[in-house]
């Protein structure tokens, strides 16, 4: 499981990558936009993994 600090870093880096490409989403364009979307998609999964993960390990506790 990934340690608490490093999902506050994915979802923080996911705040700040999705927030500058809004603000640049008219320049964005093919591979460029595929690639940041991608690492949009990466972070997001890692950030899913934990809560699923920390979800069931609070339910084993009840």
């Amino acid at each position: 499981m990934l340690p608490l600090e490093s999902v506050k870093l994915n979802a923080e880096n996911l705040l700040h990558l999705l927030d500058l490409m809004s603000m640049n989403s008219a320049k964005l364009q093919g591979e460029q936009l595929d690639r940041l979307l991608g690492l949009a998609l990466n972070l997001s999964g890692d950030i899913q993994q934990w809560f699923e993960q920390e979800n069931k390990r609070r339910e084993q506790l009840n």
